[in-house]
């Protein structure tokens, strides 16, 4: 964390969650690497029945508020993905009120 300059946001995310702040950042490069993981099914296929399974996938995991934090608001989140990808998953949010 110290490396990279972001042990202020992972203790101000620690706080919030309440748990410490490596725990914040394991839980937060969990998360990104499913992030990481949908990006490269997505950029694999965009097949309907591929997409409808992502979506699906989207919906359950953006669910958990640990999880949306990551997307929303981490340096590891959306600000670092695909532009096109952003906007996959920002419209599946969208459409499912998520």
């Amino acid at each position: 964390m110290k490396d990279w300059g972001v042990e202020g946001y992972y203790e101000s995310r620690a706080r919030e969650l309440g748990i410490d702040s490596i725990e914040a950042s394991r839980n937060e490069y969990i998360n990104a690497a499913h992030i990481w993981l949908y990006w490269g099914q997505w950029i694999s296929s965009h097949e309907q029945r591929d997409l409808k399974e992502l979506e699906h996938i989207i919906c359950s995991m953006f669910k958990l508020p640990g999880f949306r934090h990551t997307w929303d608001v981490s340096p590891l989140g959306k600000i670092i993905m695909d532009e096109d990808f952003v906007k996959f998953v920002d419209g599946v949010l969208e459409r499912n009120a998520i």
